[in-house]
C-alpha cells in the first residue's frame, strides 16, 4: 500500500473515509493545530538538548561522530519535508481529479441545495393556504352564478388529492436535499451510490 494511503486505491475504504472525515471535522483540525503548536514549543525549548542526546546515543551505538549523526538526521528531516509536500500535492490532485470525475453529479447536487429549499417552502405555503384557496375558489364559482349544489358537483380546488400530492412532493424534495448534502459532504470521495435515491424531478 502507498505510504500516502489517502490516494492509494489499494487502501481499505474505511481509511479513506476516516481521513477525509477527520480533515473536515473542525474539532479535529483545531486539536491538530494545537498539537503542532505544543510540539513546536517543546522543540523550541528543548529541541537542541533532545537532538544532541539522541545523536550521542546513536553515535556511541554505531561508532560514528555526533556531527555525522546530526547531519544524517538533518538529511532525514529534509527528506520527510519533501515527502509530506508530495503527499499534500497528491491529495490536492486527487481532490481535483474527483471533482472533475463527478462534476455533473456535483452540479446537480449543488443545484438541489439552492432549488430544493425554495420548492419545499412553496409547497408548504400551498399547504398552509389550502383552506383559504378553497374558499376563494368557491367564492369565484359563486360569483359566476353557481349555487351551493352546483359548486359541490363541480368540485372545489384544491382538494384532498392536491394536499396529498403536495405532502408527497415535500417529502421527496426533503429527501433529495438530504441526499445532496450527504453526497457533497463526502468530498472528495463522493459516494455515488447515494444518488440512486434521488428523484427524477
Amino acid at each position: 500500500m502507498n505510504s500516502n494511503f489517502a490516494v492509494d486505491p489499494a487502501c481499505p475504504g474505511m481509511h479513506h473515509q476516516s481521513l477525509y472525515a477527520a480533515l473536515r471535522d473542525p474539532v479535529v483540525r483545531r486539536l491538530a493545530d494545537e498539537a503542532v503548536f505544543a510540539a513546536s514549543k517543546l522543540f523550541a525549548a528543548y529541541g537542541r538538548l533532545n537532538e544532541i542526546t539522541r545523536a550521542v546515543e546513536m553515535a556511541d551505538d554505531c561508532g560514528q561522530s555526533v556531527a555525522i549523526v546530526l547531519r544524517a538526521r538533518i538529511g532525514d528531516l529534509l527528506s520527510r519535508h519533501d515527502v509530506m509536500r508530495q503527499h499534500k500535492a497528491d491529495l490536492d490532485r486527487f481532490a481535483a481529479d474527483q471533482r472533475e470525475r463527478f462534476r455533473v453529479d456535483i452540479a446537480r447536487c449543488t443545484a438541489l441545495l439552492i432549488n430544493a429549499p425554495r420548492k419545499i417552502e412553496a409547497l408548504q405555503m400551498e399547504v398552509r393556504t389550502y383552506d383559504q384557496a378553497r374558499a376563494k375558489f368557491a367564492e369565484k364559482l359563486s360569483e359566476a352564478g353557481l349555487d351551493a349544489e352546483a359548486i359541490q358537483r363541480a368540485g372545489v380546488k384544491p382538494d384532498e388529492s392536491d394536499l396529498a400530492e403536495w405532502a408527497r412532493a415535500i417529502e421527496t424534495a426533503e429527501r433529495d436535499l438530504q441526499i445532496a448534502r450527504e453526497f457533497l459532504a463526502g468530498a472528495p470521495l463522493y459516494h455515488a451510490e447515494l444518488l440512486s435515491g434521488l428523484s427524477n424531478g
